[in-house]
């Protein structure tokens, strides 16, 4: 073989080499190329199915907390109601006393409350009440000491001499007696239970 010949054959040997070894590189490449797409599309979904996890537990607190708040103002806007109602009650309590049947009502709490306190020497009414109480104590047959004091809504308390011992019937106490039933009363007929569903 001649020299050039060998030189050719040596250089198409060379190139021949050097493109296997370029084939190789790129399907190396390319199979390297698909593994890191195959990685990062994985990684995507993941990354995608955890942001819609997070997204779905995001707005399930959202919504919650906005189903906690309603139901707080919800609460507000009932208890709102029932003190107006309570209010009300307590003025149409205040006013009792201007009413034609808060004789009668008077009469019974006083005649109550002496028959709790045999020893009484003292009785204590609202302001204007003093002339029925002792009107009613007169009723009775008994005679003591009769004084006003202005936070009285109506009724009476009697005391003994001492200040030792004393009975409270007043519109004031019995109210607040039962303010808790009447609460619950008022809850009840102003929100029946199953409204609430």
């Amino acid at each position: 073989m001649s020299e050039e010949k060998l030189l050719r054959h040596i250089k198409e040997e060379a190139e021949r080499g050097l493109r296997e070894i370029r084939d190789a590189a790129e399907r190396d490449a390319a199979s390297i190329r698909a593994t890191a797409q195959s990685e990062v599309d994985k990684v995507r979904a993941q990354m995608r199915r955890e942001a819609a996890a997070e997204a779905e537990r995001r707005k399930a607190r959202l919504i919650a907390k906005a189903k906690l708040e309603a139901r707080k103002a919800v609460v507000r806007a009932k208890n709102e109601l029932i003190e107006k109602a309570m209010t009300v009650l307590e003025a149409r309590l205040k006013s009792l006393r201007s009413t034609d049947h808060y004789r009668e009502g008077f009469f019974l709490l006083a005649t109550e409350a002496a028959q709790e306190m045999k020893q009484a020497a003292q009785a204590i009414v609202a302001p204007g009440d003093a002339d029925l109480c002792r009107e009613a104590l007169k009723e009775m047959g008994q005679e003591l000491d009769v004084e006003t004091s202005p936070g009285l809504w109506g009724g009476i308390i009697l005391t003994t001499k001492d200040g030792r011992e004393r009975i409270v019937n007043t519109l004031n106490s019995r109210y607040e007696r039962g303010r808790e039933a009447l609460l619950g009363i008022l809850a009840e007929k102003l929100f029946p239970p199953d409204e609430d569903k």
